[in-house]
């Protein structure tokens, strides 16, 4: 599929035509860091697969480079980090990654928001790490390729009321992962809503959500398929804040797929027959839910979101996501603060394609825990470890397996005086 790398920029191509008049910060920051993998090509824990499971040792510098804007009309924030990945041991697999995003809000009246934002995914299959927009951070087995994940939304926000807000939104989002005929497969959706929120007290807050969406999955090869699908969604919201220091917010609502598949002269490999233009039509339900608690030295946030999401490894259709999140933090002092990340990500394909009655599942799991201990106001060593595991499988056929990956490191980063502009 096309790329989308410019909607890394967008953020950052606004802020500048939009705060001339404002001052900004620009953040400088350093980091190095020594660590192992456990499965430098996440080979499957599979004897009969014949696929040697790697470890090796690895070295990487990441420089963060980051501007900003709190004050005023306008607000932005800029951030660009890549990372340089060297192995120790294994050759021709060592090179960049690049994470951008950007996000400007203007305020033009005391009635009237308009956002932007943007990011940018350029990354090796081997990093998984760092999670893109999309799905949990799937990956292919022993898959070397690149894969880029790009995205751009657009929103505006009306205050009719002090108590009532409308809005309307658009957002584009790009996964591609090269023309390999067992890569994953390319995706990209276009995204428009509408929304209101209403206050009914200080604490507690409705509303009402239409969305439409169209996803294109294109395939690569000759014996799969491409997919178009359709989604309509209205879902209705409630927040509330619990107590001072805890929240919690549920979204839920009906929606209706429509899944066209395109064969495009596609052959079944098992026939030798053409695959048929096929459509099917499902009913779902999408919902999310969060609570957020607070106290003095610590904090936890914990999220389930159901919703269409592309599928991942090289299925063709989209996929109903369930996804949990857990996000905790505690600061044992001034220096000291531990830091943990759980995400259990499930990937169900929406309808069966090219007239087989199987459907592809992917489960996804990842934790990352890190201790950080700030050695002086510039200078923080940082300890992380990672355990990634994901499981492929078809419905019908049982056909499935497994990767593991274990990832641990040590690193120093070093942060620079803020500059002035």
């Amino acid at each position: 599929m096309q790329r989308a790398p410019w909607c890394a920029g967008m953020g950052l191509g606004l802020m500048l035509a939009t705060s001339s008049a404002h001052s900004g910060e620009v953040e400088l920051s350093v980091e190095n860091r020594i660590g192992g993998d456990s499965n430098v090509f996440r080979s499957e824990n599979d004897p009969q697969s014949n696929s040697e499971r790697i470890e090796d040792g690895t070295y990487e510098i990441s420089p963060r480079l980051g501007l900003r804007e709190d004050g005023g009309d306008v607000h932005y924030l800029f951030d660009y980090q890549p990372t340089h990945r060297t192995f120790f041991e294994t050759s021709g697999i060592d090179g960049f990654d690049h994470v951008a995003r950007g996000n400007v809000s203007w305020l033009p009246t005391p009635l009237d928001k308009l956002e932007v934002s943007g990011s940018h995914f350029n990354s090796r299959q081997i990093r998984i790490e760092d999670i893109g927009s999309g799905a949990a951070g799937n990956f292919d087995v022993s898959d070397r390729q690149r894969i880029r994940q790009s995205s751009a939304e657009l929103g505006y926000e009306r205050s009719l009321s002090p108590l009532h807000t409308v809005g309307i939104s658009g957002d584009f989002y790009d996964f591609d992962a090269g023309t390999n005929p067992q890569s994953q497969t390319d995706s990209r959706a276009y995204t428009g809503q509408l929304f209101t929120r209403y206050k009914l007290n200080p604490l507690t807050e409705v509303g009402f959500t239409v969305l439409g969406r169209q996803r294109q999955n294109r395939a690569v090869g000759p014996s799969r398929v491409s997919t178009r699908s359709e989604v309509w969604n209205i879902v209705a919201s409630f927040s509330r804040s619990l107590t001072p220091t805890m929240s919690m917010s549920v979204q839920a609502g009906p929606s209706i797929i429509r899944q066209n598949q395109f064969p495009a002269g596609a052959i079944d490999p098992t026939t030798g027959q053409r695959y048929l233009h096929e459509t099917d039509d499902s009913i779902n339900v999408f919902a999310s839910a969060s609570v957020q608690k607070e106290w003095k030295t610590s904090d936890v946030d914990l999220s389930y979101v159901r919703s269409e999401q592309r599928s991942g490894s090289i299925a063709s259709g989209s996929s109903i996501s369930d996804q949990v999140q857990l996000n905790a933090n505690h600061r044992f002092s001034d220096e000291w603060t531990v830091r943990n990340v759980v995400v259990w990500n499930r990937l169900d394909q929406i309808t069966t394609q090219q007239g087989d009655d199987a459907r592809f599942v992917q489960t996804f799991v990842r934790n990352t825990a890190s201790v950080e201990w700030a050695l002086s106001r510039r200078i923080m060593l940082i300890g992380r470890y990672t355990y990634v595991w994901q499981e492929n499988e078809t419905s019908v056929s049982g056909f499935s397996n497994q990767v593991d990956v274990h990832l641990g490191s040590l690193g120093i980063r070093y942060t620079f005086e803020p500059l002035s502009y």
